[in-house]
C-alpha cells in the first residue's frame, strides 16, 4: 500500500466530524430529490393512464336551451365526435355538500377504489377523499333529501382527481364537499338535475362543433380539459414536483460543496509541510491534488448510497407525501436504478471537481514555501501586531479575517438555516392572512347563486350581477368578468387611491393582475370562449382582491360585452342564504368556502412545511458545526498553549468561539430578505397554477421563532464543537516548542 492510500483512515479519523455533517446534508438534499422525482413520475405515469382507460373529457359545456337526445345522435353523427348529457345536483345540509351524478356511459366513467359498486335501490358510493377524511366507511349511513343509503364503496372519476368543488375554486375541498353516484332510480326521486355536456372529439372538427352549439342552443359556459384545474392540476403539479426535483439536485448539494472546498483547502494549509516534502520526493502536483479530492466522493458515497437505500425501501409512503393535493391515488410508486445513481453521481462529480479545483489552486505555490510551513502570508492572522488592542479583540478579529472561507462557511450555515426555517413558518402566517384579511375585507357577501337562465326582473332580495367568463388572449387563463349593479351593497373594492364607487372602468383583481402581468392603464385582449369572438379593454386600475382571478365593471358594460339588455343579469350576491325554484340555479358559491380551502391548504400542506423547519436546523447544525469544528483542529496548539497557562476548558471555548457570535445575528438577518424573495417566488408560482394569490406575512412571532430555533441550532452545534477542546492535550504546545 503507496504511502498515500495509508493515510485515508487516518485522514477520516481525524476530520470525522466533517465527514459526519457532509454526508448528512448529501443525505438530506437527495431524500428530497427523491421525493419529489418519486412523487412526480408516479402521478404523470397514474394521470396518463386513469385518463386513457377512463375516457376523460375534451371538454363540457353548458346551454341555456337543452340538446335533446335525439340531436345528440345527430351531432354526434355530423361532428364525428362522442356526445353525452351528465346530469346532477349539489344536495346541501349541515354546511356539507353533496354533488350526486347518475352515472355517465360514455365518457368520465368512474373508478371503485373500495368496496363494491352500487346495486339496487338505497345504495351510494362517494368520493374516497372526503370519506377517508372525515371518517366515513364502507357500510355507513348517508342522508339525502331525507332518504337515508347506504355507503357500499368510494370512487374516483377523472375529472374530479383534484376535487375542486367550483370550477374556480383555488383549493380543493374534501371536508364539506364530496361526490356520490346512485342508482337511476334513485337520482330521479332526488328532483330536478342540472346538465351539462360532456364531449370527446374526434377529427378537426371543435371550432365548427362550438359554432353550431352556440348558434343552435345558446351556450353558457364551455371549458376545455386543458383549462380545467380539475384535470390540469394532475399533470402541472407532477411537472412542478419534477422541475423542484433536478433544481434541488443541482442547488442544495452546493452547500456541502463549499463545506468540501473549506475542509480541503484547510487539510492542505495544515499539511503543506507534508506536501511540500511529498512535491520533493517525485510525487506530481497532480497526483497530491487527486489525491485530496477523492477525499470529497467519501460523503458523497456515503450519504447518497444511504439516501438510495432508504428512498428504495420506502419509495411507497415517501411518493405518497406529494399526494395531499389529490383525492387517494392509489400509485405503485418506485425509485428507478439509474435515478438512485444518478443521485449518487451528480453529488460525488460536483465534490470532486469543486475540492480538485481547490487542491490544484492552492498547490501551485512554492514548494520550498510549503516545506517552510509559509505558503500564505500573515498579513490577516497578525492583525494589531504592536498595538494596544487587548488580547480579546486581537483574537476576535484574527479569528474572523485570518480565514475568511470558515467564517464564510458559519455564515452561510446560518443564513440558509434561518432563511428555511423563516420560509417554514412563514407560509402558515401567509395562508392564515389571506383567511384573515383578504376575505373578510372583500365585502360583507356570503353567498353567489349564478342562475340556469338570463333574468331581467329585479329580485325580491341581493343585488344582480352579469357574469361571464372570457379568456385572456396571450395566457390564455380565464378571467371572470363580473357587471355590478350600482350601489352594490354587498362587496368593497379598493384601489391604491381608496374605495372605487364607479365601475364605468374595468377593474382587474390583484390576483388577475399577478397571475397575468396586467396593471392599471394597460390594454388587454380576450376572447369570448362561447362565440370565439375577441376584444379590447382598457384596464382602469387594480383592486385588491386576493381570492379570485377577475375584472369588476358595470352591468351596463357587461351587456354590451355580451350583446345583451342593459340590467340583463345572470346571479345574484347576497349576505343571506337565499332559496330558489329547482333547477334555477346552477352553481353556488359561498364565501365561507374561501376559508376552508386556506385551512384545507394549510392542512395539507403541514407535513411538508414543517419538514423544512426541520431541515433548516439540520442545515444549520451541520454546517455551523463543522466549521467552529474546523477552529478547534487549526488551533490545537493555541488551545494548548493556553492549558498550560492555566486556562480552563470553558475559557478557551469561549476565547475560540466567541468571535463567531457575531455572525449569529447578521446571519439571522440577512436570511430574512431571502426567505421573503423565496416565499414570494413560491406564491407567484402557486398563483400561475390556479392558487389564489397569497401575499408574504410574517408575524412579529414568526421572526422571534426563527432567531430562537437558529440560536438554538448555532449554541447546540458550539456546544458539540467544544467538546472538542477538552481532547486536546497541553503537551502539543511544548512538542511543537521543541521543534
Amino acid at each position: 500500500m503507496s504511502v498515500l492510500n495509508k493515510r485515508y483512515c487516518r485522514s477520516v479519523k481525524s476530520n470525522l466530524a466533517f465527514y459526519i455533517s457532509a454526508s448528512l446534508l448529501t443525505l438530506v438534499t437527495l431524500l428530497l430529490f427523491y421525493l419529489f422525482y418519486i412523487g412526480g413520475t408516479g402521478i404523470l405515469q397514474f394521470g396518463e393512464s386513469f385518463f386513457a382507460e377512463h375516457n376523460l373529457e375534451d371538454a363540457h359545456f353548458t346551454t341555456y336551451k337543452a340538446i335533446a337526445d335525439d340531436d345528440i345522435a345527430e351531432i354526434e353523427s355530423q361532428f364525428d365526435l362522442v356526445l353525452e348529457a351528465q346530469k346532477s345536483m349539489d344536495i346541501t345540509q349541515n354546511g356539507v355538500t353533496a354533488r350526486v351524478f347518475k352515472a355517465n356511459k360514455k365518457i368520465n366513467l368512474y373508478e371503485i377504489t373500495a368496496g363494491e359498486d352500487m346495486r339496487g335501490v338505497g345504495d351510494i358510493i362517494i368520493s374516497e377523499g372526503y370519506a377517508v377524511n372525515t371518517g366515513v366507511n364502507i357500510g355507513d349511513s348517508i342522508t339525502l333529501n331525507g332518504g337515508d343509503y347506504t355507503v357500499k364503496g368510494y370512487f374516483q372519476r377523472p375529472d374530479y382527481l383534484y376535487m375542486l368543488q367550483e370550477e374556480d375554486d383555488s383549493y380543493k375541498n374534501i371536508s364539506t364537499f364530496f361526490l356520490a353516484y346512485v342508482t337511476d332510480d334513485d337520482f330521479e326521486s332526488l328532483g330536478s338535475p342540472n346538465v351539462t355536456y360532456l364531449v370527446k372529439y374526434g377529427q378537426d372538427n371543435e371550432m365548427q362543433f362550438r359554432k353550431a352549439v352556440y348558434d343552435r342552443y345558446y351556450t353558457q359556459s364551455y371549458l376545455g380539459a386543458d383549462e380545467n384545474m380539475r384535470i390540469l392540476a394532475v399533470d402541472e403539479q407532477a411537472e412542478m414536483f419534477l422541475v423542484m426535483s433536478y433544481v434541488i439536485l443541482i442547488a442544495m448539494p452546493l452547500i456541502a460543496v463549499l463545506l468540501v472546498c473549506i475542509i480541503i483547502s484547510s487539510k492542505v494549509k495544515d499539511e503543506q509541510k507534508l506536501i511540500g516534502a511529498l512535491s520533493s520526493f517525485g510525487y506530481s502536483k497532480g497526483k497530491l491534488a487527486a489525491h485530496y479530492a477523492l477525499f470529497a466522493v467519501i460523503p458523497a458515497a456515503i450519504g447518497g448510497i444511504l439516501a438510495f437505500a432508504f428512498a428504495a425501501i420506502f419509495a411507497q409512503p415517501y411518493g405518497a407525501l406529494c399526494l395531499s393535493d389529490y383525492e387517494p391515488l392509489h400509485i405503485a410508486f418506485s425509485l428507478p436504478v439509474y435515478i438512485g445513481l444518478l443521485g449518487v453521481a451528480v453529488p460525488a462529480v460536483m465534490y470532486v471537481a469543486a475540492a480538485a479545483i481547490a487542491v490544484a489552486r492552492l498547490l501551485r505555490r512554492d514548494t520550498v514555501a510549503m516545506l517552510n510551513g509559509r505558503v500564505e502570508g500573515k498579513s490577516l492572522k497578525t492583525a494589531f501586531r504592536g498595538g494596544d488592542v487587548n488580547f480579546a479583540v486581537k483574537w476576535s478579529v484574527r479569528s474572523l479575517i485570518g480565514s475568511p472561507a470558515r467564517t464564510l462557511a458559519v455564515f452561510l450555515g446560518i443564513f440558509l438555516g434561518s432563511a428555511v426555517i423563516l420560509i417554514g413558518l412563514g407560509m402558515i402566517d401567509s395562508v392564515d392572512a389571506i383567511s384573515d384579511t383578504a376575505i373578510n375585507s372583500t365585502g360583507s357577501f356570503e353567498y353567489e347563486y349564478i342562475f340556469t337562465s338570463l333574468q331581467t326582473q329585479t329580485p325580491e332580495y341581493g343585488s344582480p350581477m352579469l357574469v361571464s367568463s372570457f379568456a385572456e388572449e396571450t395566457k390564455g387563463k380565464r378571467v371572470t368578468f363580473t357587471g355590478l349593479e350600482d350601489g352594490n351593497p354587498f362587496i368593497v373594492l379598493k384601489d391604491g387611491d381608496g374605495e372605487v364607487e364607479n365601475l364605468d372602468g374595468y377593474y382587474i383583481s390583484s390576483a388577475a393582475s399577478a397571475a397575468l402581468s396586467i396593471k392599471g392603464g394597460d390594454r388587454a385582449t380576450f376572447f369570448n370562449p362561447l362565440t370565439i369572438e375577441y376584444f379590447s379593454i382598457e384596464i382602469a386600475g387594480v383592486v385588491e382582491y386576493d381570492i379570485g382571478s377577475m375584472i369588476f365593471t358595470s352591468n351596463g358594460n357587461m351587456a354590451e360585452l355580451l350583446s345583451l339588455e342593459s340590467g340583463t343579469y345572470n346571479a345574484v350576491m347576497s349576505d343571506i342564504e337565499l332559496s330558489f325554484e329547482d333547477g334555477e340555479v346552477y352553481k353556488t358559491v359561498r364565501k365561507s368556502s374561501l376559508k376552508e380551502q386556506c385551512d384545507t391548504i394549510l392542512d395539507q400542506m403541514g407535513p411538508m412545511i414543517y419538514a423544512m423547519v426541520f431541515l433548516g436546523m439540520i442545515i444549520c447544525v451541520a454546517a455551523v458545526f463543522v466549521a467552529v469544528n474546523m477552529l478547534v483542529t487549526e488551533n490545537r496548539n493555541n488551545v494548548s498553549m493556553l492549558k498550560v497557562l492555566g486556562y480552563s476548558d470553558r475559557k478557551i471555548s469561549e476565547i475560540i468561539f466567541m468571535p463567531n457570535h457575531i455572525l449569529l445575528p447578521s446571519g439571522i438577518l440577512a436570511g430574512v430578505p431571502a426567505a421573503i424573495g423565496c416565499m414570494s417566488f413560491m406564491w407567484k408560482l402557486m398563483l400561475d397554477y390556479g392558487v389564489m394569490l397569497i401575499t408574504t406575512a410574517i408575524s412579529p412571532l414568526t421572526y422571534i421563532l426563527t432567531a430562537a430555533f437558529t440560536s438554538v441550532c448555532y449554541f447546540g452545534s458550539v456546544w458539540l464543537a467544544s467538546k472538542k477542546v477538552k481532547k486536546v492535550n497541553m503537551a502539543e504546545a511544548l512538542k511543537d516548542a521543541r521543534e
